[in-house]
């Protein structure tokens, strides 16, 4: 069984654990943003405003696991359900969200990589 509950599904009903059901190793602790900015608001205080997003980086991906990720989004972008880290990073949440393929041209398809970061925006956690 999996030391990580990371998971990645096209359907909140049939999501896949990194690990146990998609051979991936967990990724770090990436940060989860809870906002997308913030600003001083008339009366001094700080607001948080715009969609959560966080980042999967990986120290390293054989060919088999980049492709299996790559399932997940066959172009630069697509919706997809993840559970992951939250803010705290103690406490695990499945949100809908649209995941970011990287533009780094310093890998290839059917080659391992290394040092390599998928962003996850527009997080709406669902129940």
């Amino acid at each position: 069984m999996a030391d990580y509950q990371y998971a990645i599904g096209e359907d909140p009903g049939e999501m896949l654990n990194l690990e146990d059901d998609l051979g991936v190793m967990p990724p770090h602790p990436a940060p989860f943003l809870e906002w997308a900015t913030s600003y001083e608001t008339g009366t001094g205080m700080m607001q948080g405003d715009g969609w959560p997003s966080c980042e999967w980086h990986f120290d390293f991906l054989d060919a088999t696991m980049l492709a299996t990720l790559r399932t997940y989004c066959p172009n630069k972008s697509a919706v997809v359900y993840i559970t992951t880290l939250k803010a705290d990073l103690t406490t695990y949440g499945t949100f809908q969200a649209v995941m970011i393929w990287p533009d780094d041209r310093d890998y290839r398809m059917g080659r391992a990589v290394t040092d390599f970061t998928i962003q996850f925006t527009h997080l709406e956690e669902i129940d």
